[in-house]
């Protein structure tokens, strides 16, 4: 059983013993933590101008059932796009269920300031779960699940 397989038999177990926790977040709940998470990391860890290390945050809990993917993240990496140093790639991952196959959606490119703006926009999550979604549909249809 790996780690992952894992975290969902915990999670499984804890709902059908009827363990309440904290309260169960809904999916934009944890998009929006997640995209929290990288922005205060951006404005720390993302430098304005030349390479830096990519900067992730992966989307914690991230449990839908009819779903076929594996746990999705949120990434900003160095983009030299026509050798404008200053641009930067807002990325979303959505790995197959299987981790045999992984989506990778270019989100965004721009400056640090505009993806700090980006990922202050409350559309962004609406747009993060339908790509989570397409992901999904797109690993049925092509059954990389």
């Amino acid at each position: 059983m790996n780690r992952i397989q894992s975290n969902r038999f915990v999670y499984d177990n804890m709902i059908q013993s009827g363990y309440k926790g904290e309260g169960k977040k809904t999916v934009e709940d944890i998009i929006q933590d997640g995209i929290n998470k990288l922005a205060q990391r951006a404005e720390r860890e993302v430098v304005e101008y030349g390479d830096f290390a990519p900067v992730v945050e992966k989307f914690a809990n991230y449990n839908v059932k009819d779903l076929k993917i594996g746990v999705p993240s949120i990434k900003i990496v160095y983009a030299d796009y026509k050798g404008d140093k200053s641009l930067k790639r807002l990325e979303l991952d959505v790995p197959s269920e299987s981790g045999k196959s992984n989506a990778n959606i270019v989100m965004e490119l721009a400056s640090k300031e505009d993806i700090l703006k980006i990922l202050s926009d409350k559309g962004l999550v609406e747009r993060i779960k339908k790509n989570i979604q397409d992901a999904s549909e797109a690993f049925e249809d092509r059954e990389f699940a």
